[in-house]
């Protein structure tokens, strides 16, 4: 399939008037990669135009399915496209044009939450499914009837969906909130915790991530997005001496990510932090331990080969225990 232009020829001669003419987009351009290009580029601002016509959010997944062909199968090239637009015009993609990463964040637990400015409803319950993260999420307030005791956050998709499952078979009286960024954590998933904490003061937020360079950045980038070092965020586990046995070896690449990273927390601490946090001190501390020992720490292979407790007992026996500690 391809694209045509519809063209109106005007004549000068007065027995001539007007006549149609059709043209392939390809004829546009010297090369037929060029022409998809422009195909591409023409297409991306169609989408923009007509999205900003209507008013409405939507994510760059959302635009490429509109018109995959013309994107030849790319994602990458969509979103290309939509920088060059947002860029040659000198606005926000997320703030001026309306469209926003597609979110990846999964959010599971049993309160009824709702977004003020959106108007936007999460239903959470301990007997349904999983909810992505709406990718809409700003500078909301959340609202609920229901009393929240804490948000739990892990740093794997396999780990989050384990725990879901451990807390609606427990029906504990607790009412807790679980969330997940697969990793890396999105803009929708920190904006949803940002705005979770504005909403509710004091909610303690529990996050458990590898002590690993990788699993202590998505703490770092938790915390910042929560509030900084002074907020209730705790970086509830895993430690690395915490277990006899499950250690991984670290790459010489991750060394060198430690150290640096090592650097850039020190850095942030004297620069920015009155008093010594907990929350510092404790990356600090594994970063260190893990660059001397040469080792590092999964939370689900470190659990898998512990005589003691699974991995869904020892982040409940963690959270129990931090929420005693604050009461």
């Amino acid at each position: 399939m391809e694209l045509v232009l519809k063209l109106e020829l005007v004549s000068n001669h007065k027995n001539k008037g007007r006549s149609d003419h059709h043209v392939f987009l390809r004829e546009f351009s010297e090369t037929e990669t060029r022409a998809h290009r422009f195909t591409a580029l023409i297409t991306t601002l169609r989408l923009v135009t007509q999205n900003l016509r209507r008013q409405t959010t939507t994510t760059l997944r959302d635009i490429f399915y509109k018109d995959v062909s013309a994107f030849q199968g790319s994602q990458t090239r969509s979103n290309d496209c939509l920088k060059l637009v947002s860029n040659s015009l000198g606005f926000s993609l997320e703030r001026d044009l309306k469209i926003n990463p597609s979110p990846k964040g999964l959010v599971y637990g049993g309160p009824h939450l709702h977004l003020q400015s959106k108007n936007t409803h999460i239903s959470l319950s301990y007997n349904g499914e999983y909810v992505l993260v709406p990718a809409s999420i700003s500078d909301e307030t959340i609202f609920t009837s229901e009393h929240i005791d804490a948000v739990i956050i892990t740093e794997k998709e396999a780990v989050f969906k384990s725990f879901s499952a451990y807390l609606q078979v427990l029906r504990n009286a607790r009412t807790l909130i679980t969330l997940t960024g697969k990793g890396n954590p999105d803009k929708a998933s920190t904006r949803f915790l940002g705005a979770l904490r504005r909403s509710f003061n004091n909610l303690p937020v529990f996050v458990f991530v590898d002590s690993d360079v990788y699993g202590l950045r998505i703490f770092w980038t938790y915390m910042l997005a929560a509030g900084g070092p002074a907020s209730s965020v705790v970086f509830a586990g895993t430690f690395l001496l915490e277990h006899e046995r499950g250690y991984l070896t670290i790459a010489q690449r991750e060394w060198k990510l430690m150290m640096n990273f090592l650097k850039e927390v020190t850095s942030f601490e004297s620069s920015f932090c009155k008093k010594p946090e907990t929350s510092i001190r404790l990356i600090k501390r594994e970063l260190t331990r893990g660059m001397l020992l040469g080792k590092k720490a999964e939370l689900n292979v470190m659990c898998d080969t512990s005589p003691d407790d699974s991995l869904n007992e020892y982040m409940w026996k963690r959270i129990a225990q931090q929420m005693c500690d604050k009461t």
